[in-house]
């Protein structure tokens, strides 16, 4: 396969795929509440998820970031007043 990427600012990024998919309206308004705490779209909300799960059951590789685990708690702490 061919990896398809475009430069951008000087950075390069891959071209992303459409996919489309359904889901109980119910689960599709609660993500979106999650997406607008996050300041994501739903989209990039259920991007990054998919990409944590790939990540973390060894289908894409580990990639290290400054400030993951930062982000991490952060959304702890987020979903732990959300819970009160």
């Amino acid at each position: 396969m061919m990896d398809e990427s475009i430069a951008v600012a000087g950075m390069t990024q891959r071209k992303s795929t459409q996919f489309n998919m359904r889901m109980d309206p119910e689960l599709k308004a609660a993500a979106e509440k999650a997406a607008a705490d996050e300041r994501r779209s739903l989209a990039g909300l259920i991007e990054r998820m998919l990409e944590e799960y790939c990540r973390q059951y060894g289908y894409l590789k580990p990639e290290r970031r400054l400030g993951v685990a930062v982000e991490l708690e952060r959304r702890e702490r987020k979903a732990d007043k959300r819970r009160r």
